[in-house]
């Protein structure tokens, strides 16, 4: 009996354990095979389309977190690590606070999206109609309840932790820098030098394996945000509350993409400080320099930087190139409508 009692408690505990990821990944697939259907049966299939493929984009940044899933407490773990050895562990502590008190706004957005949308006249996700079928129109509208809540889960959870991560990234970079400028190095030098490969080994592990959903993400915004602009300006059947939906949506899904491309492009930058102030070291040191020297070709020869899916290396000019391109397609869209009108 008390080996029965165990065997039941611990499925018990397995399947509360489990039933979170299981509703959360039966919510999503809700989501996009409504969505789907929602495209073929809608008049307005363009609008319908672009939201379908923002959540397709999403949904691959998801499977990609979560097939690299295990990286994210190791990722954590040696940047605590690279934080005690400089001594400043106190900032990594204000940075969990930090990624509490956004969880806490995470969850206040979606309770008052979830509000907006039940508030909404039209009950359809951004202006959604299916006049064909009234199981679409139901489908629909339960859908368009559950898509902020699954939106904001996938994209928050990422964007707090990649950007939280490149914020990290960056003071320890920025610490390392000042301690290698400073004149009394001489008997400190091997222990920078084995912090500043803890960093870059944790750099290292993001941009191997997390590059792809940075790109994900990153073109999820953008499809985002030219979306709900588009709504916002050509739409002109809509109540209050979607517009003020559609609003805030709109600046989460840029707020989203100037945090990841700022926040990114300065661990960069502080990166490239660091390995420039590492590579002066033989030269600042000469009694050590063959020793220096060898050490530095050895394991530091290349450079590790965030990248865009390992394309292009992420910069702040990506901001005025993702808004060029915003503005493209925007004067595209509304030359072909008034060529069609």
């Amino acid at each position: 009996m008390g080996l029965l009692t165990q065997r039941s408690s611990r499925t018990v505990r397995f399947f509360f354990s489990q039933c979170p990821k299981y509703l959360f990944t039966s919510c999503l697939v809700m989501v996009l095979v409504t969505q789907s259907v929602t495209t073929f049966m809608s008049s307005k299939r363009k609008m319908e389309c672009a939201l379908l493929l923002v959540l397709v984009f999403q949904s691959t940044a998801h499977v990609s977190i979560y097939r690299h899933r295990i990286r994210v407490p190791l990722v954590v773990k040696n940047l605590a690590l690279a934080s005690r050895m400089l001594g400043r562990i106190g900032y990594f502590a204000n940075v969990r606070r930090r990624v509490i008190a956004q969880v806490c706004r995470s969850i206040f957005y979606m309770v008052f999206l979830v509000t907006l949308r039940l508030t909404s006249d039209n009950m359809h996700l951004l202006g959604a109609t299916c006049e064909r079928s009234q199981t679409c129109f139901t489908t629909g509208y339960m859908a368009g309840l559950v898509a902020p809540v699954v939106m904001l889960v996938l994209l928050t959870s990422f964007v707090s932790f990649y950007s939280n991560v490149c914020a990290i990234l960056k003071y320890l970079f920025g610490q390392l820098v000042e301690e290698l400028q400073k004149s009394d190095i001489e008997e400190e030098y091997l222990r920078l030098l084995h912090i500043y490969r803890e960093i870059i080994n944790v750099m290292s592990i993001v941009e191997e394996h997390f590059s792809f959903p940075v790109c994900a993400t990153m073109l999820t915004t953008m499809g985002g945000l030219f979306r709900t602009s588009y709504v916002v300006m050509f739409q002109a059947d809509m109540d209050y509350p979607k517009y003020f939906y559609s609003l805030i949506t709109g600046f989460a899904y840029g707020y989203s993409l100037f945090i990841l491309i700022v926040r990114a492009s300065e661990a960069n930058r502080y990166a490239e400080m660091a390995r420039d102030a590492v590579v002066r070291l033989p030269g600042v040191l000469p009694k050590h320099y063959r020793q220096l020297k060898l050490a530095i070709r050895k394991e530091f020869k290349g450079k590790t930087v965030l990248t865009f899916w390992r394309i292009y290396v992420i910069d702040r000019s990506m901001l005025l190139s993702a808004l060029g391109t915003l503005a493209t397609y925007g004067i595209l869209v509304a030359t072909l409508g008034n060529v069609q009108s």
